[in-house]
């Protein structure tokens, strides 16, 4: 059931409408793809596929008469982009209610475990992909903890922890990937797209470039 919530949205449609095209649609796992362990061909996840979507819907017992109903937590600041998303779950009907609540309180339903369904992103604190993984390790439950799911996996724990030890950079990598097929396989997120960004610079600026944080770097930067 969560799967075809996932093959019902059209990504690429909605950073076109909503991001003026910036940005990268998440056809793959919760880990962006700014991250070097990123990997789409080693992740693959969903793209759009409505009548997949209808598939996967009708094997769970829902279809003509029987319609999946659920109830979407967001903020007003993603209004727009969850009536999207509500117009495209219902051409392969599925009926979403949107409750828009203020920050902070829908915060808290967040963290407490009172929405079973709702909007979030995530920023990055560091660049390495467990930044983003641990968001599903169980025993990072929220309020105390990322886990704002309550995601529970005994095999996706035990790779985490593994990761967590890995010295080596590529086995290390794999561990993240392993993770996060897990991630697209259990579907407890839908990634909607991963974030880029736009610089400007003058034609006599070398050496800036991007990096995963968004950061200035101007160590290497000269003008010319």
């Amino acid at each position: 059931m969560r799967q075809a919530l996932s093959y019902a949205l059209n990504k690429p449609e909605l950073i076109a409408y909503f991001l003026n095209n910036v940005g990268r649609p998440g056809n793959s796992g919760f880990v962006p793809a700014s991250l070097p362990s990123f990997s789409e061909k080693l992740v693959p996840g969903y793209t759009y596929q409505p009548e997949k979507a209808r598939e996967l819907l009708k094997a769970a017992g829902y279809g003509v008469g029987k319609a999946l109903r659920l109830r979407l937590g967001t903020v007003a600041e993603t209004k727009e982009i969850t009536e999207y998303l509500q117009k495209k779950w219902a051409e392969v009907g599925v009926q979403v209610t949107i409750d828009v609540s203020q920050g902070a309180a829908h915060q808290e339903n967040v963290d407490n475990g009172r929405a079973a369904f709702f909007t979030k992103s995530w920023l990055g604190d560091y660049p390495d992909a467990e930044n983003y993984l641990a968001l599903f390790y169980s025993k990072n439950f929220s309020p105390a903890g990322p886990n704002k799911t309550h995601f529970k996996n005994a095999a996706y724990d035990r790779l985490y922890e593994l990761a967590q030890l890995e010295q080596d950079t590529e086995k290390r990598y794999d561990l993240y990937r392993q993770m996060d097929r897990i991630i697209v396989e259990e579907s407890p997120v839908i990634p909607l797209y991963y974030d880029e960004v736009v610089r400007l610079t003058q034609n006599n600026v070398q050496g800036l470039k991007p990096n995963p944080m968004n950061q200035l770097v101007l160590e290497r930067v000269r003008k010319l």
